[in-house]
């Protein structure tokens, strides 16, 4: 991909540098149009390499037909927590590519009492080197001690239905109108990279166009400044934003925040709250629709893992409790 992206731009560039003079002009507005291709390749690449997010670290606990395991960022950013693993299970996550395509995900599942936690992700399937280590553990017997700061998930479910509201910082819980409703800082990376980059090229576009003579500068703005304004409203929405869960009997109301507008709202089912754990330190509440809401990390202010599994499980208990008085 990197070869892809850079590789005919240099050529272009060379043949540019080279060229005759009389055509100069015309030989450096391609070279401007095909930096398109890495502004777009870009992001992606640097996606691929960058390791944030990437890289779990499993600790057996506890061995035999009341087995766990402790799941910890290896990038050491936030706590880790201990779910039980003698019920997990393997799912196949379908991705649609295309009209006609699709790319199948292996997940590994477990059930707890604050929900489904995924805790990890494959190719078509799973690593069978960790599909063995699980069986191992199952099979073995005797426990050890998992880090001071990681929790188990079933202590933390069973705080939560005693006081839904007595939420650990930084999360927040209140009651609006009645209703459970809880608030923190989250974050919504995908595409940034992208509009950054795209915004680099038009503006780069907007500048030598004019000096080299291709477009005058009043003819250029008008369709470049409004591509602009769009990514740079779609920077907006995709920067650090408060999440606000409302929890309305078995409704789920999940609402996106910037500077008291919201911006997004959608609706689940309380009841079905889970985790996404595979990304620590990012993490995200998830539901059986495979949808991912709430995406954040201790890196921005907001909550860690073991603040999510308590949400989680305080969303189920309030669907649970129902009505509420304020």
């Amino acid at each position: 991909m990197a070869a892809m992206a850079i590789a005919p731009s240099l050529l272009l560039a060379v043949w540019a540098a080279r060229g005759p003079p009389h055509d100069l002009e015309m030989r450096l507005g391609m070279l401007l149009e095909l930096l398109i291709l890495p502004a777009i390749l870009g992001p992606f690449i640097w996606i691929l390499v960058d390791r944030r997010g990437r890289g779990l670290v499993f600790t057996a606990v506890r061995g035999g037909r009341d087995a766990a395991m402790e799941v910890r960022p290896k990038s050491g950013v936030g706590r880790g927590l201990v779910i039980p693993i003698a019920n997990f299970g393997e799912l196949a996550r379908v991705y649609r590519v295309g009209y006609a395509r699709s790319i199948v995900v292996a997940e590994a599942l477990t059930s707890t009492s604050a929900g489904e936690v995924l805790f990890a992700r494959g190719g078509t399937k799973l690593h069978p080197d960790l599909l063995q280590w699980l069986k191992d553990v199952l099979m073995a017997d005797g426990m050890c001690a998992s880090h001071p700061d990681s929790l188990d998930v079933e202590e933390i479910a069973s705080r939560a239905a005693v006081d839904p509201l007595d939420a650990p910082p930084p999360l927040q819980a209140r009651l609006v109108g009645g209703w459970p409703t809880y608030s923190y800082q989250a974050v919504e990376p995908r595409g940034v990279g992208m509009a950054l980059t795209l915004i680099a090229l038009l503006v780069t576009w907007l500048v030598a166009c004019p000096l080299l003579g291709i477009f005058s500068f009043p003819k250029l703005a008008v369709w470049l400044i409004p591509i602009i304004l769009f990514f740079v409203w779609m920077i907006f929405l995709a920067g650090p934003l408060t999440v606000e869960l409302e929890v309305r009997g078995p409704m789920l109301i999940f609402r996106r925040r910037r500077f008291g507008l919201t911006i997004f709202v959608g609706i689940n089912e309380a009841s079905e709250a889970g985790l996404d754990i595979s990304q620590l330190p990012f993490v995200a509440l998830r539901f059986p629709r495979r949808r991912l809401r709430g995406f954040t990390t201790p890196a921005i202010g907001g909550p860690d893992v073991v603040t999510m599994a308590w949400l989680s499980a305080a969303i189920r208990a309030s669907a649970q409790q129902g009505t509420w008085r304020a």
